[in-house]
């Protein structure tokens, strides 16, 4: 999966929580493999995250957050991803 098809994935399950749930997510698993999908993107389309991407990783994620989610990186196989 490219970096922009993950950062959709997320804002579409953030849209679909809301309209089920009637507010936003606080969590977001997200299996490690998919939390380096979502490092391929560019500044563009992740702002001045992507930059911190480059020095420190995936760990970025879980220190600030995504989308004003809680990002707990599921370093198990066959973790699953999810909004909640």
């Amino acid at each position: 999966m490219t970096g922009p098809e993950m950062r959709d994935c997320i804002i579409d399950a953030q849209e679909a929580f809301l309209e089920q749930h009637g507010r936003l997510p606080s969590t977001l698993d997200l299996p490690v493999r998919m939390a380096w999908d979502l490092a391929k993107c560019n500044r563009s389309e992740l702002g001045t995250m992507s930059d911190r991407f480059l020095r420190d990783g995936i760990t970025v994620l879980e220190r600030e957050g995504f989308r004003g989610m809680k990002v707990n990186i599921i370093r198990r196989q066959y973790a699953r991803f999810q909004v909640t």
